[in-house]
């Protein structure tokens, strides 16, 4: 998702959805801090066939990513590269989107994967 609008209108499409009690599950990364030089290289998987990383570059309201993948076939290494742009979303932002349509925070965990659940 790249725009925040969609967001906003994802959120307040599964509320009118929701019928009373249901929930909204929402998992994402927080993009608040920008990453710089190397550091935007992110090491995603690996075993003795694969290599797949991805290159985050930071623009003012998203996140460029680049999925870089080598893989080898019959001993020799082959590479796909793909593009796309992800919402830079920040926990807050977030939250501020649920809680302004008429959800309840019900759930909240923390960390490289972010997961918030709203409870209508």
């Amino acid at each position: 998702m790249s725009d925040f609008d969609k967001l906003n209108e994802l959120i307040a499409g599964s509320y009118s959805a929701l019928v009373q009690g249901g929930k909204l599950y929402l998992s994402f990364r927080d993009y608040s801090r920008e990453l710089e030089g190397v550091d935007r290289f992110i090491p995603v998987k690996q075993d003795e066939t694969r290599i797949f990383t991805c290159f985050l570059e930071f623009f003012e309201s998203t996140v460029g990513v680049t999925d870089i993948l080598l893989h080898k076939v019959d001993g020799k290494w082959e590479h796909k590269i793909s593009s796309y742009f992800k919402l830079r979303t920040t926990v807050d932002m977030v939250e501020n989107a649920i809680r302004s349509v008429g959800f309840n925070i019900v759930y909240r965990q923390l960390g490289g994967m972010n997961v918030l659940v709203g409870q209508k």
